[in-house]
């Protein structure tokens, strides 16, 4: 089994006129994304699921989408998303293994699969940071500051 996307977030501007978006990968539950917004003033707000948002799409290896709740959110213009608002939708999937394999009995292939694929996730998240470590061994030792809805990397 391979992993289907290597991308775990993903970025979208609002135009004022849209309150559903996309998410590009596989989740096992709805508390796998963390959904961010960013303001005009760059000031982030983590988002609460069921009450600033919903996730379709569980289970689907092509990914789903996140629907806004009009709650009545200051970053809401008529249920949607204010105009210049930053989004982001990011994979964050907890470090448990909940599948208990037994060594005898029944054996369902589908319970393999998803820990398989949890097990890879993490080897290749593991793998990245490895990678970026390697990579930039100066920056490693100066203090980082990143923004969750921003790509852009400031080092102190």
């Amino acid at each position: 089994m391979s992993i289907a996307s290597s991308n775990n977030r993903n970025d979208y501007v609002g135009n004022g006129a849209v309150s559903t978006y996309a998410y590009t990968y596989k989740i096992f539950d709805s508390s796998d994304v963390k959904v961010t917004i960013k303001n005009l003033t760059d000031v982030e707000t983590s988002l609460s699921l069921t009450t600033d948002y919903t996730v379709t799409g569980v289970n689907n290896p092509n990914g789903g989408t996140i629907v806004l709740v009009d709650s009545g959110q200051s970053w809401l213009t008529l249920g949607k998303l204010t105009f210049g608002f930053s989004i982001t939708i990011r994979r964050v999937l907890s470090l448990v293994q909940e599948t208990d394999i037994r060594n005898q009995g029944a054996f369902y292939q589908n319970l393999r699969t998803n820990s398989v694929f949890q097990g890879r996730y993490y080897a290749s998240a593991i793998g990245i940071i490895f990678w970026i470590c390697s990579k930039n061994k100066l920056y490693i030792q100066r203090k980082t500051q990143l923004k969750t809805t921003n790509l852009d990397i400031t080092f102190l």
